[in-house]
């Protein structure tokens, strides 16, 4: 479940009862978790919870050196796999790791912004060895970010994916991109479109989604079908936006392999001028990294 709105600027998790609390005018609420798992009955088994509102609350505001410009804000269209900066899309299988796939991309690309080299990640590390999120029953990547904070990164080759929640194993293994002591995560204000894109000409960013049936079996072309009334249930990273034929899109990349989508990516219908939390909430809760 999540926190109901309070109103006022923004709220905090208090409990699981659904109460909340005030917090400071810079912060935002990101009230709903993530997880998800793909099974080959075509069931959709995405159990998701409440989040640790301290670790939510996070300023939407920094600044850093970076190596990639990011995109000006007269840019029509915006695609961060032409910066040279995205790795290509991996598949989590069926284990309910979207959010071990979506936080490591994240890093990855945002390290690559910032600092020049992309390197491939693991996603087995978060899924086997950070504690504060389920493996493959599901997690947060805000959690994630947090655990990157204090035990950094490991390469894909050092510790490859097995699509199981294995025991940890990362004892003696090299430590890099770690995300800042102070602020490990942006959780992007307004819920909406303007600030959705806005957040997209920096870099990629996080995004939870409603993901029905019918959003597992999309093939080509731009999504507007149904959405999961349950609410959100599956995490994935946008990389940009632009329009084709008169309709606005964002480009929303996934972590189902290749053969999904559009080599891996969606294209998720966006309205001009398109108020509240967009296609199946894509502009409710998007987050980024913020690298060290």
């Amino acid at each position: 479940m999540a926190c109901r709105q309070c109103g006022g600027n923004c709220e905090k998790c208090k409990d699981q009862t659904g109460e909340c609390e005030q917090c400071a005018s810079e912060h935002v609420l990101n009230a709903d978790g993530l997880s998800c798992a793909r099974e080959a009955t075509g069931d959709c088994p995405f159990p998701y919870g409440p989040v640790d509102g301290e670790q939510q609350c996070k300023s939407a505001r920094y600044s850093d050196d970076r190596l990639i410009e990011p995109f000006k804000e007269n840019d029509v269209s915006v695609d961060w796999r032409l910066k040279g900066v995205v790795n290509p899309v991996r598949d989590q299988s069926t284990c309910g790791s979207c959010w071990a796939f979506m936080s490591v991309f994240s890093l990855e690309t945002w390290y690559a912004i910032k600092y020049g080299p992309l390197y491939k990640l693991s996603e087995q590390f978060l899924v086997s060895c950070d504690s504060g999120n389920y493996g493959c029953g599901g997690g947060w990547p805000t959690d994630a970010y947090n655990f990157v904070r204090l035990e950094g990164s490991v390469l894909l080759k050092n510790y490859p994916y097995t699509n199981n929640a294995a025991a940890c194993y990362a004892a003696g293994l090299d430590r890099l991109v770690y995300t800042d002591s102070s602020r490990a995560f942006v959780d992007v204000r307004g819920s909406n479109q303007e600030a959705f894109k806005a957040a997209l000409r920096l870099g990629p960013v996080g995004v939870a989604f409603s993901a029905s049936n019918t959003f597992m079996y999309h093939g080509a072309g731009i999504y507007d079908g149904d959405c999961d009334p349950a609410g959100v249930n599956h995490g994935m990273v946008a990389i940009g936006y632009g329009t084709e034929n008169g309709y606005g899109y964002a480009i929303v990349r996934n972590s189902w392999g290749t053969t999904w989508g559009e080599q891996g990516y969606v294209r998720v219908r966006m309205e001009a001028n398109e108020g509240g939390s967009g296609k199946c909430e894509l502009y409710a809760y998007p987050n980024y990294p913020v690298i060290a």
